[in-house]
């Protein structure tokens, strides 16, 4: 079995994301939707006081990546 630091990249990019927003980039009621939401790899923007290059790291950490 291969590891790769994806899994580790998109973590940090959760944290990062948290910490400039105060919320989770992905939120549900339950695991399913939650699956969903994350699966199609949108959220809202981090506030507009942060730069767009901050934004444009987060946004390059969470990348959905699908593994077959």
């Amino acid at each position: 079995m291969s590891s790769t630091i994806s899994p580790d990249i998109w973590s940090l990019g959760c944290l990062l994301y948290e910490l400039a927003s105060l919320r989770p980039p992905f939120d549900a009621q339950n695991a399913v939707t939650l699956a969903m939401k994350i699966n199609t790899g949108k959220y809202p923007r981090i506030p507009a006081r942060y730069s767009d290059n901050l934004f444009d790291a987060i946004r390059s950490m969470l990348q959905v990546i699908l593994f077959r």
